[in-house]
């Protein structure tokens, strides 16, 4: 996968969230969904949290440091559950406003990096995966994931 092609599939996955959104009332976004007590906005918000930490990684890793985000020692399920409450009750327009920013936030981080360092392993953390599969991993997988719960709840 090329550098424009990566961004590409970013655009292409965001994409796929707005026109399931698009004709949904409001009223079927923040009501609790099937998974419990997370309604589609708090998927949103998760997402967008989850993207923000990689954001962030990268702009650590374009000034030569170790992101945290690699080497954090918070269970994923205590920064799942701290990030739901840093959310819950935030407006839906405010969160649907960062899932989207967060989104061009990520592809001005991605457009930093050259296709040698996409394809590669980030130097200053341990793993054999490229930067380019940490990338969709957060996000084109993890909205792959949670595409089942949306669609659950668009149904509804």
């Amino acid at each position: 996968m090329t550098k424009q092609e990566l961004i590409e599939t970013l655009d292409f996955s965001r994409a796929v969230f707005d026109e399931l959104l698009e004709n949904v009332p409001e009223a079927a976004v923040v009501r609790p969904g099937p998974n419990g007590e997370w309604s589609a906005k708090d998927v949103l918000a998760h997402l967008t949290a989850w993207e923000a930490e990689m954001v962030r990684a990268l702009a650590q890793l374009r000034q030569g440091l170790r992101p945290e985000y690699f080497t954090r020692k918070t269970p994923v399920d205590a920064l799942n559950e701290q990030f739901y409450r840093d959310s819950k009750d935030r407006p839906l327009e405010r969160v649907l406003a960062d899932f989207e920013g967060v989104r061009e936030q990520l592809l001005r981080q991605v457009e930093r990096f050259s296709p040698a360092e996409l394809d590669a392993p980030p130097k200053s953390v341990k793993t054999s995966q490229s930067l380019r599969q940490l990338i969709l991993s957060e996000t084109l997988e993890h909205e792959q994931e949670h595409l089942p719960d949306l669609k659950m709840m668009n149904d509804e």
